[in-house]
């Protein structure tokens, strides 16, 4: 495709485009799985918001998958408009001989699901970080982020006010005689690349002996001594403040391991707990029962403390009596037999 207009700044300028995509979405094995796997991930969505409703939109990390799931869904809508949008012209658009055919259409559906593809997949990779502050440093920095958003937001809109008003002068004051500023989206990433310092200022020299330098010199003052230190000392500052907190839980990798052993399966002394319990035990009988064969006094029953407990079930020999003296103490005299059960 070749283009040939007249720009706001004049003159003309040509421009081509070639684009190469792959329009049938579906052709091999791994494509059919990977649909496949797409309309799992629907249908898992759409339970969990009906289960989890509006609860989900009081966390940082819940608003994440929040957007996560609305750009799925576009990319889901782009992806079913592109395969009806394909199944329909393709085979029309290939017919055509003598004139040239327009693939503009179904390629700009093609890009734009790229495109949401892409946003999705960064934003996804954004969530690593939820399971990173088991580690001191990672949880540092997300909390340092978190807690500087209202200034970096401030900032932003300081810093878009002078990016955008440079991108301006910049576009009109050499639009009609450098390539990378001939438009204004042109000239932002002309002035992107300048932060970089890819800048070519013999060319905007020989543009205007004062004007050109001017603006290179006055755009790298406020942009470089001006903006980039005062985000600089934002998130200094702020990092200081967390790095200081006592109430920061640093040491959540042993938080971490405690849960993740607590979430380890202990089925034997759960199934003895669950049997006693089916028999007519108490909580407090089988606590004691537990107690009684807990030689190492961890709270559970190991495998040799098990097979001890399991023999005198089998035997009968299971009794546990708890006499208290009346004279002494005053209080009644407790008696709690246990009798044989099955083996378990």
């Amino acid at each position: 495709m070749i283009k040939v207009f007249n720009d706001y700044v004049g003159g003309a300028i040509t421009s081509t485009s070639i684009r190469a995509v792959k329009l049938i979405r579906y052709t091999s094995s791994i494509d059919y799985l990977t649909f496949i796997c797409e309309i799992i991930f629907t249908l898992i969505v759409i339970l969990q918001i009906v289960n989890k409703k509006y609860l989900f939109l009081f966390n940082l990390w819940n608003l994440i998958n929040l957007i996560t799931i609305i750009l799925s869904f576009i990319c889901v809508l782009y992806e079913i408009l592109n395969h009806f949008s394909t199944t329909k012209y393709l085979g029309e658009l290939l017919k055509i001989e003598n004139n040239y055919p327009n693939f503009d259409e179904l390629f700009d559906l093609k890009i734009n699901s790229d495109f949401y593809l892409g946003v999705t997949l960064s934003i996804t990779w954004l969530k690593i970080f939820k399971y990173l502050n088991i580690n001191k440093t990672m949880l540092l920095l997300t909390k340092t982020i978190s807690s500087c958003l209202n200034e970096i937001f401030a900032f932003t809109s300081i810093f878009l006010i002078i990016f955008l008003a440079y991108t301006q002068l910049g576009w009109i004051l050499f639009g009609r005689y450098l390539t990378e500023w001939r438009s204004f989206r042109t000239s932002i990433f002309a002035l992107f690349r300048m932060i970089l310092g890819d800048f070519d200022l013999y060319a905007m020299r020989n543009i205007g002996q004062i004007m050109g330098p001017l603006f290179l010199f006055s755009y790298i003052y406020f942009v470089y001594f001006v903006l980039l230190n005062m985000f600089l000392a934002i998130i200094n500052e702020t990092y200081s403040r967390v790095e200081s907190d006592k109430t920061l839980q640093t040491f959540k990798i042993k938080n971490f391991s405690m849960n993740f052993y607590q979430l380890i399966p202990k089925k034997k002394s759960i199934d003895y707990e669950t049997n006693l319990k089916i028999r007519g035990y108490t909580d407090d009988d089988i606590k004691k029962i537990i107690n009684k064969y807990d030689k190492n006094k961890d709270g559970n029953l190991d495998e040799e403390e098990q097979k001890i407990m399991k023999h005198d079930l089998e035997t009968g020999q299971i009794k546990l009596n708890q006499n208290v003296d009346e004279n002494k103490s005053g209080n009644y005299k407790e008696s709690i037999e246990i009798t044989s059960i099955r083996q378990i």
